[in-house]
């Protein structure tokens, strides 16, 4: 019994450590403690928009993106945004393509109808127009796109490509001078020019005809690579699509005598998200100023904000489409 007694003793716990150690202990626990606390209020006051160098691969959108992006429709009343007051537009312009260059800071117009198209500069702050090239009598221009600066750091290097109505003809100018460098032929489903748009990262044109595709073109080449059909809401076919802008990998698009903004994915063609612009320069006060159709839109100097005019205006808007 006392052989059992003795060995268990052995067994006890050790006595407890010298005071200088365990003080040691504490302050170092503490000190590991306040650590993480600090790392978790930085990291809950950290930019939840992943603005600071947040990086994401092709097809990925930020957190702010995932975030904010939710499906819009026409029932939905007014989902946009505008920012100040109303910029100034020449009420003689019959837009038909709106585009803006954020390395250059340069917006451009093109203007359509028989005997009276051009192009122009605005100034990108006032809506003012620069100056304008008028085209040939027997040119109707419809949409316009700015690119040729790929890296962002040669604004002389930009271009601007436009295309017509129905004469199955484009034009690529100077975006500086607005001079002519090279005509082109192209076709399309209806044989007609509407819209058009440009995909950086796949370096691509986008065109609408007024019909249900969009028609995707080399931006080198002009040679047109594949046709995706566009679909609305309830799958029904897309009619009449118009003035088109690229804008975080969706195609943004007017529909013609319709006050929408359309969210196309450029892979399905399906509508995702339908805005209903009808409160922006109700019908009623357009008629009574002898204003046109909502068109002309692009992308500003936020990359969340717009330009939206249209043709006949006598203003233009700068706003966010709100769930985009």
């Amino acid at each position: 019994l006392q052989y059992f007694n003795t060995h268990n003793k052995q067994q006890e716990p050790h006595p407890l450590l010298p005071p200088s150690l365990t003080m040691f202990s504490i302050v170092l626990t503490l000190t590991f403690i306040s650590l993480c606390f600090s790392f978790a209020i930085i990291s809950a006051s950290a930019d939840p928009d992943c603005t600071h160098g947040c990086r994401t691969r092709p097809g990925e959108t930020t957190k702010k993106e995932h975030r904010k992006r939710f499906p819009v429709t026409k029932s939905d009343g007014k989902m946009y945004l505008v920012h100040g007051q109303a910029l100034l537009h020449n009420k003689k312009d019959f837009t038909q393509g709106l585009t803006y260059s954020r390395s250059s800071d340069r917006l451009f117009q093109s203007n359509g109808l028989f005997h009276k198209s051009s192009v122009c500069h605005l100034n990108a702050t006032s809506g003012e127009t620069i100056f304008c090239k008028d085209m040939p009598h027997n040119y109707f221009a419809e949409g316009i796109q700015v690119y040729g600066n790929r890296n962002g750091d040669r604004p002389q290097d930009e271009k601007l490509i436009q295309i017509t109505w129905k004469s199955k003809v484009g034009f690529i100018y100077n975006a500086t001078t607005l001079d002519v460098i090279e005509q082109f032929n192209f076709d399309t489903v209806r044989g007609e020019g509407w819209g058009i748009c440009y995909d950086k990262d796949r370096h691509e044109f986008i065109v609408s005809d007024g019909s249900q595709f969009l028609h995707f073109w080399d931006a080198d080449t002009l040679e047109e690579k594949r046709r995706v059909a566009v679909t609305r809401k309830g799958l029904e076919a897309a009619r009449n699509i118009n003035e088109l802008e690229f804008v975080h990998g969706k195609v943004l698009a007017n529909v013609w005598y319709e006050d929408v903004i359309l969210v196309i994915d450029p892979e399905t063609g399906v509508s995702e998200s339908e805005y209903n612009m009808e409160t922006l320069y109700p019908q009623t006060e357009r008629k009574r100023d002898r204003a046109d159709v909502l068109n002309g839109i692009s992308i500003s100097k936020d990359e969340d904000t717009l330009y939206i005019t249209g043709k006949m205006w006598d203003r233009m808007y700068l706003l966010s489409l709100k769930g985009f």
